[in-house]
């Protein structure tokens, strides 16, 4: 109990500076819904959900000013009733007392109630980002696996899983900025109720009635305040931040989009050094990053110099080994039409020598006829055998060639896609490098800018 006590008295004297705390963090929810929604020019249906989300935070907010505006004419209510209060412990009034001990009560269950509902609005609305997150990279991996491009509108869909992500983690922080006002809001109504079992005592326990309404009706003053403060907030929130839904990125030109996708991303870095930084200290730590960031945008710039350098090399090298191939797919092109020639022959030889046997067939007999079909068979039966042979061998020495130049081929291939897939791989490091430059661009300028220079 002395935990929640000290929680709550801590939040109670801290209004401003919670309020400071929530700016960014409710800035960068509007932020990072703009560069998913951007993102999201080529996905209409997750465009179509994006929106849908990004309106319910808008409401979401909307609803939170109107608690917050609502909490602090409760306490300017529960103000008016202290003097009251006070007067009739003073008097020893115990039906006033009592009485005034009652509408206290009904404003304070009226707000705790309205402070529960907000939260569990919240811990609803956080699900159902997180079932759009879900959705969002399903569909991401999806086209990752169809398509091979690197550079392809799937890549947008990481960026929105991303963002989406953060969106998450930041609600869950504004909810838990709601849980500490409900306690917050749990011990003022136990300061201010303590008393009310001892009405019918009050003449014995004035003292402690009147120190505790003392109490109360500071740690309400201070409770409003708060209120005030951080209405401010969820009011720009839901005024002004969304207006970027007006538009849908699918009817953005190309050079539109580009600037509203660069503009939601400087915002965002933008935010995010404001919200880990101090400005009385910010200058000169941020000419000091300048400094770093020029070293490693150096060190890049040479890297990059050495991977373009690597890949001009492996297109000269692709070149050869193009040129190689080429030159084999003709030698083994030639090998099989020589070795289709050669079979020809072969068989020629082969048809020939069966004539040859048949004529010697024939020709067997006395007659002098029967001998000279007999002679002449032989013959060709002999030459037949001797191309036939040749025919063979030749068929051999072609089918050796062939083998070798599709060995050559085969080689020539692999050369071709492993110095295609290291020109892939060093095409994509080229790009990341480019990627981190651009960051650094972007740093640069924006540390620029929140420095005033």
């Amino acid at each position: 109990m002395a935990d929640v006590k000290d929680n709550a008295q801590a939040a109670s004297s801290s209004g401003p500076a919670v309020s400071q705390e929530i700016i960014p963090l409710a800035e960068r929810i509007s932020l990072l819904y703009q560069l998913s929604y951007v993102c999201l020019a080529k996905f209409p249906n997750l465009e179509a959900n994006v929106h849908h989300r990004a309106v319910e935070t808008q409401q979401l907010f909307s609803s939170s000013k109107d608690l917050l505006r609502d909490s602090a004419h409760t306490v300017e209510k529960m103000k008016s009733l202290f003097p009251a209060i006070e007067t009739a412990v003073e008097n020893d009034k115990s039906e006033q007392l009592l009485e005034l001990t009652e509408s206290a009560k009904a404003l304070i269950t009226h707000l705790h109630k309205e402070l529960k509902e907000i939260l569990n609005r919240f811990d609803l609305h956080n699900k159902d980002i997180a079932a759009t997150t879900s959705e969002v990279c399903t569909e991401h991996s999806s086209r990752r696996k169809n398509q091979s491009s690197t550079n392809c509108p799937a890549d947008r869909l990481d960026v929105v899983c991303l963002c989406l992500l953060k969106v998450q983690k930041d609600l869950i922080e504004l909810q838990k900025f709601w849980e500490q006002f409900c306690l917050l809001q749990e011990y003022l109504q136990n300061m201010t109720l303590v008393c009310e079992d001892l009405i019918a005592h009050l003449n014995e326990f004035k003292c402690v009635f009147l120190e505790s309404i003392t109490g109360a009706k500071e740690g309400w003053t201070k409770f409003g305040e708060s209120c005030v403060a951080i209405q401010t907030v969820f009011s720009v929130q839901a005024e002004d931040a969304y207006k970027f839904l007006t538009v849908k990125p699918s009817s953005l030109s190309e050079e539109d989009w580009e600037k509203q996708y660069t503009s939601a991303k400087t915002e965002i870095l933008i935010n995010a050094m404001m919200s880990h930084s101090k400005d009385s200290h910010f200058s000169p730590k941020g000419l000091q990053d300048i400094e770093k960031l020029a070293q490693q945008e150096d060190t890049l710039d040479k890297y990059q110099l050495d991977k373009e350098l690597a890949l001009d090399n492996l297109q000269t090298l692709q070149v050869s080994n193009k040129q190689s191939l080429d030159s084999f797919k003709d030698s083994l092109s030639q090998a099989k039409e020589k070795l289709h020639s050669i079979q020809a022959e072969l068989r020629k030889q082969q048809a020939r020598l069966k004539k040859a046997k048949t004529v010697k067939w024939l020709g067997v007999g006395a007659t002098p006829l029967g001998l000279i079909g007999l002679l002449a068979g032989s013959v060709m039966a002999v030459g037949g055998e001797m191309d036939g042979r040749q025919a063979e061998k030749a068929i051999q020495e072609a089918e050796g060639k062939m083998e070798k130049f599709q060995s050559n081929v085969n080689y020539c291939d692999r050369r071709v896609c492993e110095c295609e897939s290291r020109m892939s791989q060093t095409e994509q490091e080229i790009r990341q490098i480019a990627e981190q430059l651009d960051q650094i661009t972007y740093f640069k300028y924006v540390l620029l800018r929140i420095c005033g220079r």
